[in-house]
């Protein structure tokens, strides 16, 4: 987009080209917008901040995640987040450039074997700095090469030295600059998942401790029973009496809850139309 942008501008003269520069950045700057875009992109585990849709957002993600589904994302995220701080301690030197390559590209290609999607955004993110990719294109054409990197004859020195510099200054300097955001994003996503967690394991034992309690009244009932104590049309009374009750408040529930979803469906097309003219 840069290079069309450019392209159409460039017959114009240097005047065009000042102020698509101030309107648009210099090189690189649409694909950083973009590339934040995707690391502040909503997964499946945002959800709205406080109040009473906030807290049923996050019920009906505990409701619809699986637990397995939430130990594998939790996972995933841990082990990316331990890389980054690797990568972040990690010191390119002329006689270790391969391995801090091969650290780097191991990064890469988690891409195709992770699912979360926060990280999938940081590792798009790292892949989307061209310079990082040129520097480990250059190091891997010469991974193959036994002993030392032959010498560059045109810069008078070693291409170990080289490459030594490429990729501390473009790989190093990238996860120096980037570092705190994809770890801020990766805590805040690790925290979510393990909300949702809680909420499931604080779930599974309410509905245990519910089932024990229900075995032991009914229990302590058909013993009152037996001795006469209690009346059989008891326990029936109070169920009937529960659920005219509950019946009714969940369907106001239910109805707060469309009318608040339309609302805001409402708004957003409103705020769209209004954009558009």
């Amino acid at each position: 987009m840069e290079k069309t942008i450019a392209a159409k501008v460039a017959s114009v003269g240097d005047a065009a080209n000042q102020k698509l520069l101030k309107f648009v950045g210099g090189e690189g700057s649409i694909k950083s917008r973009v590339v934040k875009s995707v690391l502040s992109a909503a997964t499946k585990y945002e959800v709205s901040a406080g109040g009473f849709q906030g807290s049923f957002d996050m019920l009906r993600l505990a409701l619809r995640r699986s637990p397995i589904r939430l130990n594998v994302d939790d996972s995933e995220l841990t082990y990316l987040l331990d890389t980054l701080v690797k990568l972040e301690a990690l010191e390119v030197k002329s006689d270790t450039w391969k391995d801090a390559a091969s650290t780097w590209m191991s990064v890469l290609e988690l891409r195709r074997k992770i699912g979360v999607e926060r990280g999938i955004a940081v590792i798009d993110c790292i892949a989307g700095d061209q310079k990082v990719l040129d520097a480990l294109g250059a190091a891997k054409a010469l991974f193959d090469i036994e002993g030392d990197a032959p010498p560059d004859v045109l810069a008078r020195r070693p291409l170990s030295l080289r490459l030594q510099a490429r990729l501390s200054k473009a790989a190093g300097g990238h996860i120096r600059a980037n570092g705190y955001s994809y770890r801020k994003k990766i805590n805040l996503e690790l925290a979510r998942i393990r909300r949702v967690r809680d909420l499931q394991m604080r779930g599974v034992a309410l509905v245990g401790t519910a089932i024990a309690a229900a075995l032991i009244s009914t229990f302590n009932y058909l013993y009152s029973v037996a001795d006469g104590v209690e009346p059989w049309w008891l326990p029936p009374a109070v169920v009937l009496g529960v659920l005219c009750v509950l019946l009714p408040a969940a369907a106001v529930l239910v109805y707060l809850h469309l009318l608040h979803k339309r609302n805001s469906a409402g708004s957003r097309l409103g705020g769209g139309l209004g954009h558009g003219a």
